[in-house]
């Protein structure tokens, strides 16, 4: 096992496999782009059908039960992160099949 600071990084430059800077980046804001579309249509339907104001005055507690419901999902979303290699962290498109074949 060697010390050298740099050992893990060999095969850090581009390979045939890996997506452009650019095509990371194109791919990332049409992902948020179709969450936001996502969420205006669930707004616009709760607006259109009155969800909204059903769900306020008929669900009683309501605010807890979206409030509980979004720490549970951010904590499991930070749980993945946080299990995720720093490889798939950093380099998304590279995956698991990066360097290794297994």
């Amino acid at each position: 096992m060697s010390f050298a600071p740099y050992e893990f990084d060999r095969d850090y430059g581009q390979s045939s496999r890996m997506e452009s800077i650019g095509q990371y980046t194109a791919k990332t804001f049409l992902w948020m782009v179709l969450g936001l579309l996502v969420t205006f249509g669930i707004a616009l339907l709760g607006w259109v059908t009155n969800a909204t104001l059903y769900a306020l005055a008929y669900v009683p507690y309501i605010h807890l039960i979206v409030l509980i419901a979004t720490i549970v999902l951010s904590i499991t979303m930070v749980s993945r992160i946080e299990k995720m290699s720093w490889r798939q962290r950093t380099h998304p498109a590279r995956g698991r099949h990066c360097c290794h074949p297994r």
